[in-house]
């Protein structure tokens, strides 16, 4: 069974801090102490694990079921285990059924309710659910565990795609974090998790500026191609499409800083197995001029971090208003 931070784990932040924290870092059947962290485990504090009451897959211990691999590993088919506990449920399956592990677990989640929460512990399990929600809406809406394949789109020279659904789903983030009830505990996580949102967006929004949908993705779109003979127009037009051009690679090179801030941000603040494996996102440019492709991975200055999201916003505002002069 995976445990937390596993590369290959699919359950959410959100879950896993549910779990986590309705557990209060206990077994659920013998209450031991557990911690997330195997950097920090020894044993006198053992690795917890989150154990699937149904099994991850079917062939598992209590596999056979109807929920979808998505609700198997959602907060309510896992219980947390101390290492010792989950192989005796999944070795002894038939003293262990579905129906007796729930119980078990509702019965450790009222003991700690009863026994060890008070209302810091509350406020505190609420500030963590707004958190962890919305580093999940960065996962899925943003795609990270494919950030270089999609961004890589974008920068292609000459021809930057995009699949239809992105911009729908960078919208839907950033609405997410625009209506976000902030608990102002984590400031930097707060600060990176806004940047994120608002430079992605202002990417998608450029891109789709000057794109149109052919088939089942958005493609910029060349009006200079389109002009006769007429060579001081095709160089206006050439020149816009241009500098458009230059606008969107700025926008998604600062969109993949902000993502390796908030990562590390992640990583330091709340889960330090968050995309450990995968490492820092990269960005992909070209082809250049003899084909080749080039690589890179780029992140912000200490200096830079300090007045964001505010001074990423000032300059796209003073931007856009240069941008309107010169239409006028």
């Amino acid at each position: 069974m995976p445990k937390r931070g596993d590369a290959l784990m699919a359950i959410k932040e959100r879950d896993l801090k549910l779990l986590w924290g309705r557990s209060a870092n206990r077994c659920a059947i013998c209450r031991i102490e557990l911690t997330f962290d195997a950097l920090h485990s020894s044993d006198a504090v053992p690795l917890g694990e989150q154990a699937h009451i149904v099994a991850k897959e079917p062939g598992g211990p209590r596999g056979d079921s109807i929920l979808t691999l998505e609700e198997r590993d959602s907060y309510s088919n896992l219980i947390l285990l101390c290492p010792t506990h989950h192989a005796v449920i999944d070795k002894v399956e038939g003293d262990y059924p579905i129906e007796q592990l729930h119980l078990i677990k509702t019965t450790h989640e009222l003991w700690v309710q009863a026994t060890l929460s008070g209302a810091g512990d509350e406020k505190a399990a609420a500030n963590s659910l707004i958190y962890t929600s919305l580093i999940d809406a960065a996962v899925e809406c943003l795609k990270l565990e494919s950030w270089k394949a999609w961004t890589s789109w974008l920068l292609l020279a000459g021809y930057p795609k995009l699949s239809l659904g992105m911009p729908e789903k960078v919208e839907a983030f950033a609405h997410k974090v625009i209506a976000a009830p902030w608990p102002g505990t984590l400031e930097e996580l707060e600060r990176s998790i806004q940047t994120l949102a608002f430079s992605s967006n202002e990417a998608i929004n450029v891109f789709l500026a000057n794109a149109k949908q052919e088939h089942d993705e958005w493609v910029g779109r060349k009006d200079y191609k389109e002009i006769g003979w007429n060579p001081d127009l095709y160089e206006a037009k050439f020149a816009e499409w241009d500098k458009w051009i230059d606008d969107l690679l700025g926008l998604v090179r600062e969109t993949t800083k902000a993502a390796n801030w908030f990562a590390d941000v992640v990583r330091r603040d709340i889960n330090p197995r968050f995309f450990a494996t995968e490492g820092r996102f990269l960005l992909t440019e070209g082809p250049n001029m003899d084909l080749s492709f080039t690589t890179y991975m780029t992140t912000y200055t200490t200096e830079e971090k300090q007045g964001l999201p505010r001074t990423f916003l000032e300059k796209r505002r003073a931007k856009r208003e240069v941008n309107q002069i010169d239409r006028d």
